[in-house]
């Protein structure tokens, strides 16, 4: 999806484009890049002086939710889902195996590290769904990380615009 589409879409459409992508995003959806949609999202919302509180709320929420749909999966699929996962990509199969290696070794820890690490942010829902993660931990610690990356990135998008109109 081109920068100018988004751009277009989210014109159109606001903040709901903006939930929806996220929260596709954060069920490992392919072609759903919300690393590149959250900073031009910033860029639009300076251009347009919408309201960033409220674009990095609603990017939080999306992500937030989307991350729990995917624990869920993982919860009540287990294994079956997971190997499905890894047969898509050895990558895939190699992150899920460093996941599974560290959420043993560091618990929750491991949640709010991977939140902050482009590929094993979406992916850490589906595990720690496998491993039954205790829920509560698995929220508190995403919603931390995930409020850290998109606010990052949307600012990011936000005032690198505004610096370059300057």
């Amino acid at each position: 999806m081109g920068i100018q589409l988004m751009l277009e879409y989210f014109v159109r459409y606001g903040l709901i484009f903006l939930f929806v992508v996220v929260f596709l995003e954060h069920l490992n959806c392919p072609g759903v890049p919300a690393t590149v949609v959250m900073p031009t999202i910033g860029a639009c919302v300076a251009e347009t002086k919408g309201n960033l509180f409220l674009v990095i709320l609603i990017s939080i929420a999306a992500a937030v939710f989307g991350s729990c749909v995917f624990y869920i999966i993982g919860y009540s699929f287990g294994n079956p889902i997971l190997d499905w996962f890894n047969k898509k990509s050895a990558k895939t199969k190699k992150y899920t195996e460093k996941i599974f290696e560290y959420s043993n070794k560091y618990g929750n820890k491991t949640v709010f590290i991977c939140r902050l690490i482009p590929v094993v942010r979406t992916l850490i829902s589906l595990v720690s769904g496998v491993l039954r993660i205790e829920f509560g931990g698995f929220l508190l610690y995403s919603t931390l990380g995930i409020s850290i990356w998109n606010t990052a990135l949307i600012s990011f998008g936000y005032f690198g615009l505004k610096t370059i109109l300057r």
